[in-house]
């Protein structure tokens, strides 16, 4: 999938997603980050490492404390914000150079663990309502365009409410 289109993906979901569901795409972000910076080499890569990094500060930003559980996400958001900027600044030393690699390896493994967790609570229809009230609604379907997948986006109903 291009970079535009998978990022057109993102949008459309993210405007109809639960709580549970934004943190699950959050994840599928950073994950992407992470798979770029292992399959790039030099700036690019190291581009791919910050924004996995970005979406770790977003995810622990976004706690709520007065939850039990938060605690224990924190923990893990910090040992994956760890792991990332081992890579960043040239991975661990004594590990030589299939440090960042392994590195990269953990961060994801602890990343696609808490991403299925957040697909069971989605599952169970108890993460609420979806968090953009006022979004448009974006309905896709196949057309008689070269088999193209096209999406409509009826943004009747937007704005801001009295």
């Amino acid at each position: 999938m291009g970079e535009d289109r998978k990022k057109e993906d993102y949008v459309a979901r993210i405007a109809a997603a639960s709580p549970a569901k934004l943190v699950v795409i959050t994840y599928e972000i950073i994950l992407d980050y992470m798979e770029e910076a292992r399959n790039l080499a030099g700036d690019k890569a190291a581009a791919g490492v910050e924004r996995a990094l970005e979406g770790v500060r977003q995810l622990m930003g976004g706690l709520n404390f007065e939850y039990e559980i938060s605690q224990d996400l924190m923990d893990c958001y910090l040992r994956v914000n760890k792991l990332l900027n081992a890579v960043r600044f040239g991975g661990q030393a004594g590990k030589g150079a299939e440090a960042p690699a392994s590195e990269l390896t953990e961060a994801a493994a602890i990343i696609r663990s808490l991403m299925e967790s957040f697909i069971e609570i989605d599952k169970d229809g108890e993460s609420g309502p979806p968090a953009m009230e006022n979004a448009p609604h974006i309905y896709a379907g196949l057309t008689y365009k070269n088999g193209e997948l096209s999406e409509f986006v009826d943004d009747t109903g937007r704005g801001f409410k009295a």
